[in-house]
């Protein structure tokens, strides 16, 4: 089966919440943006890319911290099933 990820802002900040473990504000503060086939989650502090690389589901996550840290960044490869349970693929025709 061939899959493409698709979401909204509601379903990304859950499965963001879930899959990152960070204590996140509120989602109000969060605006969302889709390019292409690939999604920004983004507030003050915080930068949440979701998107696929060679068939892969990526998640890099850049969290602002402050004016001597400027950022820290990490990339999580969350599994196909995962994302399937959270509701932010959907299956496409081959």
């Amino acid at each position: 089966m061939r899959y493409v990820i698709k979401t909204n802002k509601t379903k990304l900040y859950q499965f963001v919440k879930g899959c990152s473990g960070l204590e996140l504000p509120s989602m109000k503060s969060f605006e969302f943006e889709k390019v292409g086939y690939s999604y920004l989650l983004t507030s003050y502090r915080y930068t949440f890319y979701l998107s696929s690389v060679c068939g892969k589901p990526l998640l890099r996550i850049r969290e602002y911290i402050s004016d001597e840290l400027p950022q820290r960044e990490r990339v999580v490869y969350p599994s196909v099933e995962y994302l399937l349970e959270g509701g932010l693929l959907q299956e496409v025709s081959q």
